[in-house]
């Protein structure tokens, strides 16, 4: 199944995170996206699904990394494409699929159940994003394209221009 993410980092760092009210992943933060629709194109989808889980509206940027996550004990087979935003307008909240929907500091992360791979070091040794991720947005690896949305399965990542978000 094919599925699209959106990676959206703001000024001062926060990555818009999603806590997933629905398997895979139940109860874990995650980046917020889903499934593709028959036909549909992925970056309606991506428009799509950004809102119904969050209300925010967002512009599909470049790609950020491609990730397959293969759970066969629970049915699912995931390529999953991420995408950089920028947030256009809405009002965050959370919406279908979720139970949270907020900006996370860097310095939160690690507090948080993520979603498996969330923040681990892309392919060839590279740093985490939670490592780097005190710096400024378009200088972190968050908005570099390094972050990875699932375990050792399938990645790859594309450099970007950075998909940072005006104000708060």
């Amino acid at each position: 199944m094919v599925a699209v993410g959106a990676v959206a980092v703001r000024n001062d760092g926060a990555l818009l995170l999603v806590r997933r009210g629905k398997a895979p992943a139940l109860g874990r933060w995650s980046l917020p996206g889903g499934r593709v629709e028959w036909a549909e194109v992925l970056s309606e989808a991506l428009r799509r699904e950004v809102v119904e889980e969050t209300g925010l509206e967002v512009a599909p940027g470049d790609l950020a990394g491609l990730v397959e996550r293969i759970h066969p004990e629970e049915g699912f087979h995931y390529v999953i494409l991420d995408y950089h935003v920028t947030v256009t307008g809405g009002t965050l909240r959370a919406g279908s699929d979720v139970t949270d929907a907020r900006w996370v500091l860097p310095s939160e992360l690690e507090s948080l159940e993520l979603s498996d791979g969330l923040l681990e070091g892309g392919p060839g040794g590279r740093s985490s994003p939670l490592s780097e991720a005190k710096r400024t947005s378009c200088g972190s690896p968050l908005a570099r394209g390094t972050l990875r949305r699932s375990g050792p399965r399938v990645e790859r990542s594309a450099s970007s221009s950075c998909g940072r978000q005006p104000g708060g």
